[in-house]
């Protein structure tokens, strides 16, 4: 609940690298606003998915009725930051069958200075990966961000997932990037701290 405060932001600092990071290298992109009031609503087709769930945030949803009242608030997002939104959906026998587009996505913002909202709308014209495996990298990694953070807090898809494969999926996508190097440390930490064998963390 802590990014609930932050408007979604919140940092865990235990070195001075990362409070260099924090306190630096982001400060200005954390505290200065390009969009304020952002909304997000996602339209699932019923005919393509049974069942969806929202990862993350669930205190923050909006109700359908307010999604355009301009009075409701919502989240700010700072300059060069990016916001995802993850989703676990169980697809129809018909989409299984004729993969395709699953849901069309609305976003509201208004501009820092503004008290008039903009509504973009976008189709989601691509179909799902056919595997894991085929996904983009960003999105395996986005995944494994979202599936460790289900697994610490036990949510109701938790049981799904194994931290030696949430680690193991993270070390095939961190690259040389340092935050997502230190996302694969700490998933495997956590992984010892329950007892996942150290063989199958390393593979």
């Amino acid at each position: 609940q802590l990014a609930n405060k932050g408007n979604g932001n919140n940092f865990y600092i235990d070195s001075m690298d990362a409070a260099q990071k924090i306190f630096s290298d982001q400060l200005a992109s954390t505290l200065e606003v390009a969009a304020k009031d952002t909304k997000l609503q996602v339209e699932f087709d019923p005919a393509m998915v049974s069942r969806y769930r929202l990862v993350g945030y669930e205190n923050r949803t909006i109700a359908d009725d307010d999604f355009r009242k301009d009075h409701v608030d919502a989240g700010e997002i700072g300059v060069g930051h990016q916001v995802t939104a993850l989703y676990v959906v169980d697809l129809t026998d018909q989409a299984k069958a004729n993969p395709g587009p699953l849901a069309m996505v609305r976003i509201r913002h208004k501009a820092p200075d503004g008290d008039v909202a903009a509504e973009s709308t976008y189709a989601m014209t691509t179909s799902p990966a056919a595997s894991f495996d085929t996904a983009s990298p960003d999105l395996r990694f986005a995944y494994t961000v979202a599936a460790f953070a289900d697994v610490l807090r036990g949510a109701e898809d938790a049981q799904k997932w194994s931290l030696d494969r949430i680690a193991n999926a993270a070390r095939d996508t961190a690259g040389g990037d340092r935050d997502r190097t230190e996302l694969v440390t700490l998933i495997e930490k956590a992984a010892r701290l329950r007892g996942t064998p150290l063989a199958v963390i390393a593979r």
